[in-house]
């Protein structure tokens, strides 16, 4: 059975030791959440503040929303909201 290739196992980032790589790379993967949201002024803020702590980059596709979703958003940025 042939070893896996360090890229391989780099890609999967497990905390255990690698034993098939002499140097392991000492930066974590960045989680990024990714969403798409219309008209959600309602719950956009709390929605912001409880995922920001679980993740590095919140990304938010807006289709369009003619209610203050767009504007919270801005808000909340210009507090830069983080975990």
């Amino acid at each position: 059975m042939s070893r896996p290739s360090c890229q391989v196992l780099d890609a999967l980032r497990t905390t255990a030791h690698n034993p098939y790589c002499s140097q392991r790379k000492q930066a974590m993967p960045k989680i990024v959440c990714f969403t798409r949201i219309f008209n959600e002024d309602d719950i956009t803020e709390a929605f912001v503040r409880h995922h920001a702590t679980h993740v590095d980059e919140m990304l938010f596709l807006d289709d369009g929303s003619s209610d203050r979703t767009v504007e919270i958003l801005t808000a909340l940025r210009g507090e830069a909201v983080a975990g």
